[in-house]
C-alpha cells in the first residue's frame, strides 16, 4: 500500500508543477533582430472581444515579452518601426499581424528581422544557432524558452503597409 501511495504522491507532485510551469509560462516574446528600436502593440482577442490591450518598445538586438497574454487568446500585433520612403526620408511605419485560431494553444515566440526578407519581417523564432540547436537537445529561443510549442508561420496574417 505505501508503494502505491508514493506513486500517487509522485504522480501529484509532477502534475502540479507541470501546472505550476504552465500558468506561469511567458506566451508572447518578440526577438527585434533589427538596428532599431521598435514599437509594439498586442491586443488580446477571446470569444471575437478584445479583452486588453499593451503597449512595449524593444529596443534594437533586445527581446521583449508580453507576460499578460494568455494560451486561449488570439493577438492582433502593431509593430511600428522607422523605414526609409521614396524620397529616402524616415518615417513611421506600421505592420499589422494576427494569430489565428490554430494558434491559441501554442507560444507565440517571435523574430523581427526587416532585413531578412522585407515582405516577411516577422516570424517564428528558430531558436539558437539558426534552429541547428535542435539537433542536439536546444530547441529553445536565445532566452531559454522552449520551442517545442511554437506557433508557425501559416498561423500568422501580416499586413505590410503599403
Amino acid at each position: 500500500m505505501s508503494k502505491y501511495f508514493a506513486l500517487c504522491f509522485m504522480a501529484f507532485i509532477s502534475f502540479a508543477q507541470f501546472v505550476s510551469a504552465a500558468g506561469s509560462e511567458i506566451v508572447l516574446e518578440i526577438m527585434n533582430k533589427s538596428a532599431q528600436a521598435i514599437s509594439v502593440k498586442v491586443d488580446r482577442i477571446k470569444d471575437n472581444n478584445k479583452i486588453a490591450s499593451s503597449n512595449f518598445t524593444i529596443p534594437a538586438n533586445s527581446t521583449g515579452k508580453d507576460e499578460w497574454v494568455k494560451f486561449n487568446e488570439n493577438l492582433e500585433i502593431s509593430i511600428s518601426y522607422p523605414a526609409k520612403n521614396a524620397a529616402g526620408n524616415i518615417i513611421k511605419r506600421t505592420l499589422n499581424v494576427y494569430t489565428k485560431d490554430s494558434a491559441k494553444m501554442k507560444t507565440k515566440y517571435l523574430t523581427w528581422n526587416p532585413d531578412k526578407d522585407p515582405k516577411i519581417p516577422l516570424y517564428p523564432q528558430t531558436g539558437v544557432f539558426m534552429g541547428l540547436g535542435a539537433l542536439f537537445g536546444a530547441n529553445k529561443t536565445a532566452s531559454g524558452l522552449s520551442l517545442q510549442n511554437n506557433i508557425t508561420q501559416s498561423e500568422l496574417t501580416q499586413h505590410l503597409p503599403n
